[in-house]
């Protein structure tokens, strides 16, 4: 349900008075954020983003005795602290004027190249099996 779909890291809100965070996701790189990811009783946030192309996929969700780690296909880590209380819910709503900077993002030339080039580096990182 969530594999595979891309997300704008600056999108990600974590509301710590709330407990709660949201990440937004879309069908592929650059469209308009159709679900919501949201995760509650959260207490902090690390993210561990050695990439910096802010547009990443989704690649896994691991659930552990009081943490959430979302990790994306191209490098990039999301450690939420997580509750006893904490739920995942999948939302089908993505307000429409959060997402206008993500739809402008078409319109810079250089994220698609900053894409391919991160995919580049992480082959080129992958050595074949002798």
């Amino acid at each position: 349900m969530v594999h595979d779909r891309w997300f704008d890291l600056d999108q990600f809100e974590f509301d710590k008075r709330e407990r709660k965070a949201s990440l937004y996701l879309c069908e592929d790189a650059g469209e308009r954020p159709y679900r919501r990811m949201e995760i509650t009783d959260i207490a902090d946030v690390s993210v561990h983003d050695t990439e910096r192309i802010q547009i990443y996929d989704l690649c896994d969700v691991e659930l552990m005795r009081g943490s959430i780690r979302l990790v994306g296909c191209i490098p990039l880590e999301i450690v939420l602290t997580a509750g006893e209380q904490s739920k995942i819910y999948i939302l089908h709503d993505a307000p429409a004027e959060k997402f206008a900077a993500m739809h402008r993002r078409r319109d810079r030339p250089n994220w698609v190249r900053d894409v391919f080039f991160s995919l580049l580096r992480l082959l080129h990182l992958k050595k074949p099996a002798s």
